[in-house]
C-alpha cells in the first residue's frame, strides 16, 4: 500500500489539510482486527489536524456515554452540538429522486474538508475519484463521509462498486472500532449525493455477535433484534465482489417496492463460525420517511438501527431506558408479516451469480 500527498489547492486564502492519496489492492484487505493500519493512522491524523484547525461546525470533545441497561445493551452517546449546528438536511421527495446539481453535494465542500483519496490498483476505474472528507458535524471520533465517484454525482443509491469500496475501507482499515453506516433515500439521507459514513466506535454492539439465520446462497436474515434484517458476511477478499452485488440487488428489489433502508457494516463474529472475525453487513427494510428529519431525542437511521444511538437532548440522554429505544426503533421497523413477504419475493426471483 502506498500513500502519496496530492496538495490540494487553497481557496479564498484559507490554508488546508494537504490530501494523501492512498492507493490499494487486494493484498492489503483483511477482515482481522490488529493495530492501526496506513489508512488508520492517515485518516486518524489528518481528521485531528482538521479538528485543530477549526474546519468543523463544533469541536467534538469527549462524548459522554452510557450503555442503557437490558438486553441490547445500547450505546447511547450525549452529542447535543451535532443537533443545533449541522446544517439543514435536505428534503427527500422518493426513493428514485435525481441527483440535483443546483442543491448541496459533495461536489461543494471546501478544499481542506478532503483527508483523502482511495484509489483500488487491483480493479477497472482506478483513476476514479474516491474521496475521503471529514464530516463537519461529526458524530463520532473520525467520523469522515466516504463518497464513490465523487464526480460522478450519483444520487445516494447504493451501486455494487460503491458498495464494494466501502467493504474495502473496512478491510484497509484492522480497527474494529470501524463502523460504515449508510442512510438511503427516504430512510434519512441528509444529501442525495452516494456517500457512506464512517466512524470509530469504542464501544461493543449487539449486532456483531448476535445470531442470524440462513436465507439462500449467501444471503442471512437477523431476526433476534428490535428491527429485522437481511444480513450478509465478507471473510475474504474473494467474499467482496459477489457480496457487494447481492447488497445491491436487494437494495434495488427493495427500491422498485418503494421500500426504503439502511445499511451498517461492522467487524464481528462469522455467521456460522464464531471464532472467525468477519466484516457484518446489515440492510434494514424499513417505513419511508419523507421530508426533512425530524428532530426528536434520536431519529432512526443506521447507526441507531444498529445499536448506536447519538442522542441530542440531556434529559431524553438521562432518562434514556430499553423500552423507549424499542419502541422508537419498533415504529419505524417494518412488520414481521411486511419483511416476510420482501423475503420470500425477493428468494423467489434471486438468482445466484
Amino acid at each position: 500500500m502506498s500513500n502519496n500527498s496530492n496538495s490540494v489547492a487553497e481557496l479564498d486564502g484559507h490554508d488546508s489539510v494537504d490530501a494523501a492519496v492512498l492507493c490499494y489492492d487486494e493484498s492489503d484487505l483483511d477482515a482481522c482486527s490488529a493495530a492501526d493500519s496506513e489508512l488508520d493512522v492517515a485518516l486518524k491524523s489528518r481528521w485531528d489536524t482538521a479538528m485543530e484547525k477549526g474546519y468543523f461546525r463544533y469541536s467534538l470533545g469527549q462524548l459522554e456515554t452510557k450503555i442503557v441497561p437490558g438486553e441490547h445493551r445500547f450505546v447511547a452517546q450525549l452529542n447535543v452540538l451535532r443537533g443545533i449546528e449541522r446544517r439543514k438536511p435536505q428534503s427527500i421527495a422518493n426513493l428514485t429522486m435525481p441527483f440535483q446539481h443546483e442543491q448541496f453535494n459533495f461536489t461543494k465542500v471546501h478544499p481542506r474538508e478532503v483527508l483523502m483519496y482511495l484509489v483500488p490498483r487491483h480493479r477497472q476505474g482506478s483513476e476514479t475519484k474516491n474521496a475521503v472528507l471529514i464530516n463537519v458535524s461529526p458524530l463520532e471520533h473520525g467520523n469522515v463521509l466516504l463518497v464513490p465517484d465523487l464526480e460522478s454525482c450519483w444520487p445516494q443509491v447504493p451501486t455494487a462498486a460503491a458498495v464494494q469500496l466501502a467493504i474495502e475501507v473496512m478491510m484497509l482499515s484492522r480497527s474494529r472500532a470501524l463502523r460504515m453506516a449508510f442512510n438511503g433515500l427516504c430512510a434519512l439521507a441528509s444529501v442525495n449525493h452516494l456517500h457512506f459514513h464512517a466512524y470509530y466506535l469504542h464501544h461493543s454492539l449487539r449486532v456483531e455477535q448476535v445470531a442470524v439465520d440462513h436465507v439462500t446462497d449467501q444471503l442471512f436474515e437477523l431476526t433476534d433484534h428490535p428491527a429485522r434484517a437481511f444480513a450478509f458476511q465478507v471473510a475474504q477478499p474473494r467474499d467482496i465482489e459477489p457480496i457487494s452485488r447481492l447488497v445491491r440487488d436487494v437494495s434495488q428489489f427493495l427500491i422498485e417496492r418503494e421500500v426504503a433502508h439502511n445499511v451498517f457494516m461492522t467487524r464481528g463474529h462469522g455467521f456460522d463460525a464464531p471464532h472467525q472475525e468477519v466484516i457484518r453487513i446489515f440492510l434494514w427494510p424499513r417505513n419511508s420517511f419523507f421530508g426533512a428529519k425530524v428532530e426528536e431525542a434520536f431519529n432512526v437511521a443506521c447507526c441507531e438501527l444498529a445499536g448506536h444511538l447519538p442522542i441530542k437532548d440531556g434529559g431524553a440522554f438521562a432518562s434514556l431506558t430499553e423500552d423507549y429505544v424499542v419502541k422508537t426503533i419498533g415504529a419505524e421497523a417494518l412488520k414481521a408479516s411486511q419483511f416476510e413477504k420482501l423475503k420470500v419475493d425477493f428468494i423467489a426471483q434471486y438468482r445466484p451469480r
